[in-house]
């Protein structure tokens, strides 16, 4: 009988190490600010403007990657901004934003419109694509 509750302790020790150190879910926790950087893989190379939808938490100070763009933004909702970017645009970073939680999987980028940079709409957004990636601040 003693090798029996042995077991069944260190089943319950395993089980109690597991929930408290190896086995905690990322997506818990307190949140730590970051910034992020959107960057634009792109078809063409006569890009002239975006219009791009952020959705997240604590989005703010959105600012250009470079300076060949210019960025217009707005906060739609708390966890939603409009993003307006013009300039001669290429494929590579667009531009960074503040972010109030570095997990990534909170936020989303997506593309709405491109325009070429005689303002001519494109027809389609095939083999357009947008990234964010996080960085955790010091």
């Amino acid at each position: 009988m003693i090798p029996v509750r042995r077991s069944i302790l260190k089943l319950a020790l395993a089980a109690l190490a597991c929930g408290t150190a190896a086995c905690t879910d990322s997506t818990t926790g307190p949140a730590v600010p970051a910034t992020a950087v959107v960057s634009l893989v792109t078809p063409s190379s006569n890009d002239g403007a975006l219009l791009i939808t952020l959705s997240g938490p604590g989005l703010s100070d959105i600012q250009p990657a470079n300076s060949f763009v210019r960025i217009y933004w707005r906060l739609v909702t708390e966890t939603e901004a409009r993003v307006v970017v013009v300039g001669s645009l290429t494929a590579g970073p667009v531009f960074t934003v503040r972010l109030s939680d570095a997990r990534p999987e909170r936020y989303t980028a997506s593309l709405g419109e491109v325009a070429d940079r005689t303002n001519a709409m494109r027809e389609a957004l095939a083999g357009y694509t947008l990234t964010l990636a996080v960085a955790p601040q010091p």
